[in-house]
C-alpha cells in the first residue's frame, strides 16, 4: 500500500485515467493515502511588447495551473482521499522527478503520453523520462 503518491496531471485523457488508477490504489485505505496533484508549466517569457500590458504573467500561470488540477483534486477528495494541488514551472520531467525526490514520495502515477513505445523512445516523452529518472516506483496509466 502506497500512502504518499505524486500524480502529475495535465488534464489529458491519459491523466484522467491516472486519477482513476489512484482511486483504485487507495480503495479501502483512503484515509491513509495522501496525493499531490502536480501540474508543470513550461517556462514562458512574454515578448517585450507585452510589458506595456502590465500583466502579472506568473500569477496568470499559477491560476491556470490551479484550474487544471482542481477537477482531479476534487475527484480524489470526493473519494475520501487527501489531495493537494501543486503547480511548478520548468521542464515537466525534471520538475516531476525533482518533486518526487524532495517530497519523499513512495509512488508516481502518471498518464501515458506519446505515440507508442517507438515514439516515446524517439521523442522522449515526459512519462518515459520520469520512468527512467524517478527515485521511486512509477505506474503509467494507459
Amino acid at each position: 500500500m502506497f500512502e504518499k503518491i505524486l500524480l502529475p496531471y495535465d488534464g489529458s485523457s491519459h491523466a484522467k485515467k491516472a486519477v482513476e488508477l489512484v482511486k483504485k490504489l487507495c480503495a479501502g485505505s483512503e484515509s491513509r493515502c495522501r496525493v499531490t496533484v502536480m501540474y508543470v508549466l513550461e517556462p514562458y517569457t512574454p515578448p517585450p511588447e507585452a510589458a506595456a500590458l502590465d500583466v502579472d504573467w506568473a500569477g496568470v500561470a499559477e491560476r491556470s495551473g490551479q484550474a487544471i488540477v482542481a477537477d482531479a483534486v476534487q475527484a480524489l477528495r470526493e473519494q475520501g482521499i487527501a489531495a493537494d494541488p501543486f503547480v511548478a514551472v520548468g521542464h515537466p520531467a525534471e520538475e516531476i522527478v525533482g518533486e518526487a525526490k524532495r517530497g519523499g514520495y513512495e509512488l508516481i502515477v502518471i498518464g501515458r503520453r506519446g505515440l507508442g513505445l517507438f515514439g516515446e523512445i524517439v521523442l522522449g516523452s515526459v512519462s518515459h523520462k520520469v520512468l527512467h529518472l524517478a527515485p521511486c516506483p512509477v505506474l503509467i496509466a494507459q
